[in-house]
């Protein structure tokens, strides 16, 4: 049987093992004898192996940076926290430390806050939120864990507003701790609050767990009632590290025998799935604790998730594929959430590829084959068995598919889903293949039900000597199956595949290598099923399909996609190009000298009030240096591309110019090129040049054009050029016109520009 690839997700790792505490509820201070050699530290050169295997492993989402002890002992703490930063998993999952908070302050305060990798910092702050029960519970130490924490959060607030902040409080039962007097809950919870809701704190409260060791304690902790299937540490695939880089599968345990490898000697991957992991797995799974040392004595268990959150976290590990063995699942599935829909899969023919969370069975000894045995012969399964049963191109080689076909029927359950992929029998390769015993194409499930009822199209299977679907008893014999079809697909060869749907079938029925696979959907009916019931079932039933499909579907619709995306770029092209044509045929009319007569004489059109808000400036400046605008009006130039430049008189009367805004008009999106300016000086030398991409050109806003500052600018007149470079289709500006003469006359023109000046007080505009 193969191991299921487990991932591991929670990693902790134990940064000091021991505490300057001495609380009598903790399996560790409390263990006089392992505290002789404590604290123990984790080597820096470890933990950066550690570190570089979390990126390994993108699996991982949370991670505990603590274990048995208080983490800021650490001699190196801050780079205990530089080291584990270098890893970029580590800064995408949820990094989570816990601290007493005695020694939350100077260096160790300022590592947290320098380096963002801790994601959450949580204060574990015991008792009733009163100074005599902490003191009782952790020693004397309130005063200063509460200044320390104040301290720290309203430097947090400020400087890692990302930072989570929360305490988790132990609230012990009666009788638990010797000679605690134990208050309401709500006076705990209302002094809780009035304590750390003010610094912006969540506050996080639980009951003492009976972990493995507890029977050190001299406490009278209380087991749970119920243990239900599995371990919430083992199951969230966990692994925490002590500083000496054994692996344990929980948080639980202080004993370091109690491991499943040791790393660097065991990569994640093989600890997470080593064979002691897996034996801890199933035990636990099957609420077999007794037969594990250190688990024997806990209580804790999925049971604490409460029975819908049960129901959800199993339901949601079947989805995984993460229960696979037949005892687990009865056990889970049966005995402890009562589902029995939920139980059993079957893979007929399963090969080297079984799905998570199927029996696998077939007539050789895989690796992935659970049972062995001949499908020509009886199923060694009892009757009503299985929910949903997968045959992937395994029916074609059998014997006999109906007495197959009954075999399956008979292991199944009422309502239960079966599954079918085989090679559609037209084609070529199909024909040919000696291995084949069997054919599949749309009339194939026609012959395992006497029922009328299916949703496939009758478009699909009618036929000229049979135009009912149901033909189990067309051999005049009674049968005893009834496997109803619900969905039916076909996978087509590529030059058939983007065909519509009729064309399609029309090819099926003339031509060989259309299709290459076929997949059905069937229900079991063990029990009167009408119409409405098998309605409601198709439309609500999650169907199954091997992954393989699902993965073919996929890039189906990818390549299609691709297909259709070419297919949009080449029409595009051509819009495109004939918008070119258009736009250049276009221009040549303006260009040309009758156009230019006509757009004289009846042109009166002025943008001045019609351009946007965002060309205020421009329109300020033209005013302010400009004399005499009465009859301008605010029009397109020319076509830039048509001329080397376009040249406008600057009179602007202040020194030190340092830029030009000017508003441009593409006719078309521009792809490549530059627009350009330049200014010439008095004695018609140039100044400056200054360019900007045209793709950057966003015709909403102006253009900025930045160059080096000309002291003198104010001592005119200088003279502004706008051109262009290498731009394919026609670019204009906005410019102030003038017609002389209703338009037989010269045309004088201004620019349509705002100007950036540099003074002494910094850049103006």
């Amino acid at each position: 049987m193969r191991k299921i690839d487990y991932l591991p997700r929670t990693l902790g790792i134990e940064l000091v093992r021991g505490c300057n505490f001495n609380c009598p509820a903790c399996p560790v201070t409390s263990n006089k004898q392992a505290m002789q050699n404590m604290p123990q530290f984790i080597d820096l050169s470890l933990l950066e192996q550690l570190a570089n295997e979390i990126d390994r492993w993108p699996s991982i989402d949370t991670i505990w940076f603590f274990h048995f002890g208080e983490p800021m002992l650490h001699p190196h703490y801050r780079r205990c926290l530089e080291t584990l930063s270098r890893s970029s998993v580590a800064h995408k999952a949820n990094v989570i430390q816990h601290t007493n908070a005695s020694l939350l302050q100077g260096d160790n305060a300022e590592a947290i806050l320098d380096i963002p990798i801790i994601k959450q910092i949580t204060f574990s702050f015991d008792g009733f939120g009163d100074r005599e029960s902490f003191n009782h519970m952790r020693g004397p130490h309130y005063d200063l864990v509460l200044e320390n924490i104040r301290r720290f959060a309203y430097d947090a607030h400020k400087r890692r507003p990302d930072l989570r902040l929360a305490t988790c409080t132990i609230l012990p039962r009666e009788g638990e701790v010797p000679n605690l007097v134990i208050p309401p809950h709500e006076i705990v919870q209302q002094k809780l609050e009035e304590l750390f809701r003010p610094l912006g704190i969540d506050i996080q409260t639980r009951y003492l767990h009976n972990y493995s060791g507890n029977d050190r304690l001299f406490i009278s902790s209380k087991s749970s009632s119920t243990i239900a299937g599995g371990c919430t540490f083992v199951e969230q695939n966990s692994i925490y590290f002590t500083v000496n880089g054994y692996a344990q599968p929980c948080c639980a345990v202080y004993n370091e025998s109690f491991n499943i490898g040791r790393f660097p000697e065991n990569s994640f991957g093989e600890l997470i799935k080593s064979d002691y992991m897996q034996q801890v797995r199933h035990s636990l799974r099957l609420d077999n604790r007794h037969d594990l040392l250190f688990c024997r004595n806990c209580s804790l268990s999925v049971d604490s998730l409460g029975e819908d959150g049960i129901q959800k976290f199993w339901i949601a590990a079947d989805e995984r594929g993460e229960i696979e063995n037949l005892d687990e699942r009865r056990h889970i599935f049966q005995e402890v959430l009562s589902l029995p829909r939920q139980v059993l899969r079957l893979d007929i023919g399963c090969g080297l590829s079984k799905p998570g969370g199927f029996v696998g069975i077939d007539r050789m000894p895989l690796s992935d084959v659970d049972v062995v045995a001949d499908l020509d012969f009886p199923l060694p399964f009892a009757d009503n068995t299985f929910d949903l049963i997968l045959a992937s191109h395994s029916l074609e080689h059998v014997q006999d598919i109906i007495f197959t076909m009954k075999e399956i029927y008979r292991i199944a359950r009422h309502g239960a889903q079966v599954c079918i992929v085989a090679p559609y029998y037209q084609q070529g390769l199909n024909i040919a293949n000696p291995y084949h015993k069997q054919n599949f194409n749309e009339h194939s499930p026609r012959f395992w039900t006497n029922s009328p009822l299916t949703f496939v199209e009758s478009s699909e299977y009618i036929h000229p000597h049979a135009g009912n679907w149901n033909l189990s008893e067309s051999d005049h014999s009674t049968s005893s199956l009834d496997l109803r079809c619900l969905r039916m697909e076909f996978f087509y060869f590529p030059q058939y595949r983007y065909l519509a749907l009729e064309e399609q079938r029309e090819a099926r029925k003339k031509y060989l290598d259309v299709c290459d696979q076929i997949m059905y959907h069937l229900v079991v009916a063990k029990e009167p099923m009408e119409k409405i019931e098998m309605e409601e079932l198709a439309r609500t039933m999650e169907y199954y399909e091997p992954s393989y499909v699902t993965n073919r579907r996929l890039q189906e619709r990818c390549e299609k996609a691709e297909r259709d995306l070419a297919h949009a770029r080449a029409d595009l092209a051509q819009i495109l190009e004939k918008s070119r044509t258009a736009v250049f045929e276009l221009d040549a009319f303006r260009h040309s000298k009758i156009a230019k007569f006509f757009k004289r004489f009846l042109d009166r059109s002025d943008f001045r009030d019609k351009i946007s808000p965002t060309f205020q400036q421009l329109k300020d400046d033209s005013l302010i240096f400009n004399a005499g605008m009465q009859a301008y009006r605010l029009q397109p130039s020319i076509n830039l591309t048509r001329i080397p430049f376009l040249q406008y008189s600057l009179d602007v009367h202040l020194p030190n110019l340092k830029g030009i805004l000017l508003a441009a008009i593409p006719d078309l999106p521009m792809r490549n090129g530059v627009i350009g300016v330049e200014i010439v000086s008095p004695s018609n030398k140039i100044v400056t040049q200054s360019t900007v991409m045209a793709n950057e050109v966003d015709e909403t806003i102006p253009v900025r054009f930045d160059f080096d500052t000309i002291k003198d600018s104010g001592n005119g007149p200088f003279y502004l050029r706008v051109f262009t470079k290498e731009i394919e289709t026609p670019v204009r500006i906005f410019e102030w016109r003038k017609y002389k003469l209703f338009g037989l006359g010269p045309l004088r023109t201004k620019a349509f520009c705002g100007f950036v000046f540099e003074g002494a007080g910094g850049e103006r505009i």
